[in-house]
Protein backbone atom coordinates (compact mmCIF):
# COMPACT_ATOMS: atom_id res chain seq x y z
CA UNK A 1 0.00 0.00 0.00
CA UNK A 2 2.80 2.59 0.91
CA UNK A 3 4.53 1.69 -2.35
CA UNK A 4 1.57 2.40 -4.40
CA UNK A 5 0.90 5.71 -2.72
CA UNK A 6 4.17 7.14 -2.81
CA UNK A 7 4.57 5.61 -6.46
CA UNK A 8 1.27 7.58 -7.66
CA UNK A 9 2.89 10.70 -6.33
CA UNK A 10 5.95 10.48 -8.26
CA UNK A 11 6.86 12.70 -11.35
CA UNK A 12 8.07 10.61 -14.17
CA UNK A 13 11.48 12.06 -15.24
CA UNK A 14 14.12 10.99 -17.73
CA UNK A 15 17.72 12.28 -18.17
CA UNK A 16 19.50 11.13 -21.30
CA UNK A 17 23.03 11.56 -21.89
CA UNK A 18 24.72 11.07 -24.70
CA UNK A 19 21.96 10.17 -27.38
CA UNK A 20 20.92 12.77 -30.29
CA UNK A 21 17.65 10.88 -31.22
CA UNK A 22 18.30 10.16 -35.11
CA UNK A 23 15.93 9.09 -37.34
CA UNK A 24 16.76 5.24 -36.87
CA UNK A 25 15.70 5.58 -32.77
CA UNK A 26 12.41 6.74 -34.10
CA UNK A 27 11.26 3.58 -32.19
CA UNK A 28 12.58 5.38 -28.81
CA UNK A 29 11.14 8.51 -29.14
CA UNK A 30 7.88 6.69 -29.83
CA UNK A 31 7.97 4.88 -26.93
CA UNK A 32 8.82 7.09 -24.94
CA UNK A 33 6.22 9.52 -26.19
CA UNK A 34 3.78 6.72 -25.62
CA UNK A 35 4.62 6.56 -22.15
CA UNK A 36 4.01 8.15 -18.59
CA UNK A 37 7.48 10.06 -18.85
CA UNK A 38 6.31 13.82 -17.70
CA UNK A 39 9.89 15.65 -17.97
CA UNK A 40 12.92 14.64 -20.32
CA UNK A 41 16.52 16.46 -19.21
CA UNK A 42 18.54 15.87 -22.71
CA UNK A 43 22.59 16.62 -23.22
CA UNK A 44 23.60 19.27 -25.37
CA UNK A 45 27.16 19.08 -26.75
CA UNK A 46 27.88 22.68 -26.82
CA UNK A 47 31.76 22.55 -28.00
CA UNK A 48 31.68 25.68 -30.36
CA UNK A 49 28.47 25.45 -31.71
CA UNK A 50 26.49 28.97 -31.87
CA UNK A 51 23.56 29.92 -30.10
CA UNK A 52 21.48 29.54 -33.32
CA UNK A 53 23.03 26.40 -33.77
CA UNK A 54 21.83 25.12 -29.85
CA UNK A 55 18.62 27.00 -30.42
CA UNK A 56 18.03 24.49 -33.34
CA UNK A 57 18.95 21.62 -31.71
CA UNK A 58 16.79 22.51 -28.46
CA UNK A 59 13.99 22.83 -31.19
CA UNK A 60 14.56 19.28 -32.74
CA UNK A 61 13.98 17.67 -29.26
CA UNK A 62 11.28 19.77 -28.36
CA UNK A 63 9.53 18.70 -31.64
CA UNK A 64 9.83 14.75 -31.02
CA UNK A 65 8.64 15.30 -27.54
CA UNK A 66 5.30 17.62 -27.54
CA UNK A 67 3.72 16.24 -24.86
CA UNK A 68 6.98 16.19 -22.58
CA UNK A 69 8.27 19.22 -20.89
CA UNK A 70 11.84 18.92 -21.94
CA UNK A 71 14.99 20.72 -20.74
CA UNK A 72 18.34 20.46 -22.13
CA UNK A 73 21.53 21.06 -20.60
CA UNK A 74 25.24 20.99 -21.34
CA UNK A 75 26.70 17.83 -21.37
CA UNK A 76 29.90 18.76 -19.76
CA UNK A 77 27.94 20.05 -16.37
CA UNK A 78 26.70 16.36 -15.68
CA UNK A 79 30.29 14.54 -14.50
CA UNK A 80 32.63 17.58 -14.35
CA UNK A 81 34.85 15.04 -12.03
CA UNK A 82 35.59 13.03 -14.89
CA UNK A 83 36.91 15.93 -17.42
CA UNK A 84 41.04 15.89 -17.42
CA UNK A 85 42.38 18.43 -15.89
Amino acid sequence: MFYDLCHQSMKRNLVVYGFSFGKSDSHIVDYINKSDTESIAISIYVGNKTIKQLDEERSSFTNLFTKKEVVVYNSDSLFPSLRPF
